[in-house]
């Protein structure tokens, strides 16, 4: 299973997700990560769960060759193996992401940036981790350095049957990579849907928004219509849905009531919104694509100014 997290900010998808949407989403097989110690979470991590950061080269020590940065992983959860072990184990990473063994000892800076990143990914595989966390992992690579790493995740998630939660806010990655996507706005989910279901009717008018903000290489054309308006300021985000202060079809409900994700349409259980568009309490239709057009083409032609 893939599933892809994309939203505005980077600090909004990387660092504000509410306490008890992360303590709901990493509690698997009966393991609440927030209810671990210190020593529990050194344990849990890179065994059960590894991360590959934003930028290869902040991320490995320029110190250190790159063998010496594998095998600290295995030394330091794998103890009772030996050198030779640890370093054959290094071997076979880098081989596995496409990188001759010979170069263990190589340093991060005579690697180029997308073979950096191979290392990062190697590192983050060494201990077949049930889960891998990847923020923003091809940022600053040229689009085909970013296709054959897309290629090689792709190709290892199947391979070791290793979940993985992709952060990103390049939306023409989405229906490339990921089995589901969630769709995050001021650290809170807005959407969840399946890839089809998100590319062929996004939800919430934010994910809609996100949708129609770059144009198509294929089909008829259409006007963008981009976003009005600035995210909130995190810490001191508004009363009620966050999204109203910039949303086209905000009312009373959306300044007061934080939603909740809820079945957007009857009979279609997998994809969930955050919108009170959704809630029949409020609404008793639910608003078609051409709606939430119309709504954006309205707001820009009132003169609000687009980002």
């Amino acid at each position: 299973m893939q599933t892809e997290f994309t939203g505005v900010l980077e600090r909004t998808k990387t660092t504000r997700l509410d306490k008890n949407e992360v303590a709901a989403q990493e509690k698997q097989n009966g393991v609440d990560v927030l209810d671990l110690t210190p020593s529990q979470l050194r344990a849990f991590r890179w065994n059960e769960l590894s991360i590959v950061f934003q930028s290869a080269m902040n991320a490995l020590n320029p110190v250190m060759d790159i063998g010496t940065q594998i095998m600290d992983v295995l030394a330091a959860h794998q103890s009772g193996r030996s050198e030779q072990a640890r370093k054959q184990r290094a071997g076979e990473l880098l081989r596995l992401v496409g990188i001759s063994p010979d170069r263990l000892r190589s340093y991060p800076h005579e690697l180029s940036g997308g073979m950096r990143q191979r290392v990062v990914i190697a590192i983050a595989l060494a201990l077949n981790p049930e889960v891998i966390i990847m923020d923003e992992p091809t940022t600053a690579l040229d689009v085909v350095v970013q296709r054959e790493i897309l290629d090689l995740i792709s190709s290892l998630c199947k391979e070791t049957g290793t979940a993985l939660i992709f952060i990103t806010h390049d939306l023409s990655l989405l229906l490339e990579l990921v089995d589901r996507v969630a769709v995050m706005y001021a650290g809170k989910l807005v959407e969840v849907a399946s890839r089809s279901d998100f590319y062929d009717h996004p939800r919430h008018p934010y994910s809609y928004g996100l949708m129609n903000s770059f144009p198509t290489l294929h089909g008829p054309r259409h006007k963008m219509s981009g976003i009005p308006g600035s995210p909130p300021d995190l810490r001191n985000i508004p009363a009620g849905c966050p999204f109203h202060e910039r949303c086209p079809f905000a009312f009373d409900a959306c300044r007061e009531q934080v939603p909740r994700l809820r079945v957007a349409v009857a009979g279609e259980d997998e994809q969930v919104a955050a919108c009170h568009l959704y809630n029949p309490r409020h609404r008793p239709t639910i608003p078609a694509a051409s709606d939430l057009a119309r709504g954006y083409a309205a707001q820009l032609e009132e003169g609000r100014s687009v980002r």
